[in-house]
């Protein structure tokens, strides 16, 4: 999924690597494990590439392997919403990065 405005362009994808449980979270600025997953099988990497003009990051999120990367995020000024799965809602500040949780 691509999200583009005239100050950020995101692309979200999985990984071809699971990083859970393995060396590949080197190549990640964040590694964001919300639900402490455990299982390398149920899982999933779903990447983040954030950049602009003043920065780029590139963040990994350990979600469930029921996941999907189609129609999952929002970007509202400088709020990235990111939905995954049906237990999670994640909410990115593109510059703070901060982390939130909600499970129904």
């Amino acid at each position: 999924m691509h999200i583009k405005t005239n100050l950020y362009s995101i692309d979200l994808s999985f990984a071809a690597i699971n990083v859970l449980g393995s060396v590949n979270d080197q190549c990640y600025d964040e590694v964001y494990n919300v639900d402490s997953l455990h299982d390398i099988d149920l899982t999933k990497t779903l990447c983040v590439y954030i950049s602009c003009a003043s920065y780029s990051k590139k963040i990994a999120f350990i979600s469930s392997c029921y996941s999907s990367d189609e129609n999952c995020a929002v970007l509202d000024d400088n709020i990235l919403t990111i939905l995954q799965d049906d237990i999670v809602i994640l909410c990115l500040s593109t510059e703070k990065f901060s982390v939130w949780t909600r499970k129904s």
